[in-house]
């Protein structure tokens, strides 16, 4: 049962839940689109573990009015304004897409959504995330949350959106704007924290955010410590193609902290 689910792997579904709010806010904020088919075959994972949206057949502008489904099978993604025109007058431009948020989350924690009349059912959805699916699959359209609502209100501790695994790749991709004393103090913690993430997640997206950050970020012998031990786990080729270079240039460094880590695990 996913109640019984290691940390690892719910830290691993709220990441994927996440990305797909994120692509979803910048769908409505920025680019004032709507989705229109949000379930989980529209979701496709890749192998460093993000989580892409696709499916994007229906997509229109905020203020048109979506297409009809070509495959039957997605109507029962459609939320309840879609046959009531009353309630459609009262559905903010994420509506729809907010309601499919919730379909995917059902879907990611029950399996595949067999007719709406399952939504009511919670099933192994966390607890952290009960309140805000029943707002996403509410029936007033007018009162669903929006993408960027979802995202600021799970990130505040102790949501659900807030664990080691997504605070660790947030860090990585602001890290040109972070402070000296964060950036020491986050890659001191770093290696303890990386027994949270999933080895894909390791080794194809927080790795190669680390050499990013030796190579243009100033991270210096910091980086070490983490990036040996996601090394630990790859095959000979690839630790020979993705660190050995940085090894190598980390031995020509003045620093001389960096050339005794370097040295002490030099086997």
């Amino acid at each position: 049962s996913l109640h019984d689910a290691l940390p690892i792997w719910e830290y691993y579904l709220a990441w994927g839940i996440f990305q797909v709010c994120r692509a979803l806010a910048f769908l409505t904020n920025d680019a004032k689109l709507k989705h229109n088919n949000l379930n989980s075959a529209s979701v496709f994972v890749t192998a460093a573990g993000d989580w892409k949206l696709a499916g994007l057949e229906y997509v229109c502008g905020t203020e048109a009015e979506p297409g009809s489904k070509i495959l039957p099978s997605l109507e029962k993604y459609d939320p309840p304004e879609r046959k009531d025109p009353t309630k459609a007058r009262l559905a903010s431009p994420w509506a729809a897409d907010i309601w499919g948020l919730g379909c995917l989350v059902w879907e990611v924690y029950n399996g595949c959504l067999m007719s709406m009349e399952q939504l009511g059912k919670l099933g192994d959805i966390p607890k952290a995330l009960q309140p805000t699916y029943k707002e996403c699959v509410g029936a007033n359209p007018g009162k669903r949350p929006s993408p960027q609502e979802v995202i600021t209100r799970l990130r505040k501790s102790p949501g659900f959106f807030k664990n080691d695994l997504i605070d660790i790749v947030l860090f990585l991709e602001e890290l040109q704007i972070k402070e000296d004393g964060d950036k020491a103090r986050f890659f001191s913690s770093l290696s303890g924290l990386l027994d949270n993430c999933p080895k894909n997640v390791c080794q194809g997206k927080i790795l190669p955010q680390l050499i990013n950050a030796f190579e243009f970020g100033g991270a210096g012998s910091a980086i070490l410590t983490p990036v040996f031990k996601i090394g630990k786990e790859l095959e000979t080729a690839e630790f020979q193609a993705r660190i050995v270079p940085c090894i190598v240039k980390l031995f020509s460094s003045n620093d001389r902290n960096a050339r005794f880590k370097l040295l002490s695990q030099i086997e």
